[in-house]
């Protein structure tokens, strides 16, 4: 367990390796120019939200459980026979 905790504590330690200390002042952010416009006028599109689609998210449901379903079935029908008891 010491083990684990302590190798936890190194791999957040190399994963903070690289953030500057708090006294010093991080690196000015450049402001880059915008994006050109697109020739066909793309940008001015929908706002980003899907609409409809919920017949997909019933058959993703529906595979899902027909697979899990078909799983236990299997294990079911796998599962060990029982043993008799032996009388000593």
């Amino acid at each position: 367990m010491k083990t684990l905790v302590a190798a936890s504590v190194l791999f957040a330690g190399l994963a903070l390796a690289d953030l500057p200390a708090p006294d010093q002042k991080p690196p000015e952010v450049v402001p880059q120019a915008a994006a050109p416009l697109h020739p066909e006028g793309i940008e001015k599109a929908g706002g980003g939200v899907i609409s409809g689609g919920w017949e997909y998210v019933y058959a993703a449901y529906t595979l899902g459980t027909l697979g899990v379903l078909g799983f236990a079935t299997s294990l079911f029908f796998r599962r060990p026979k029982a043993q008799p008891e032996r009388a000593s």
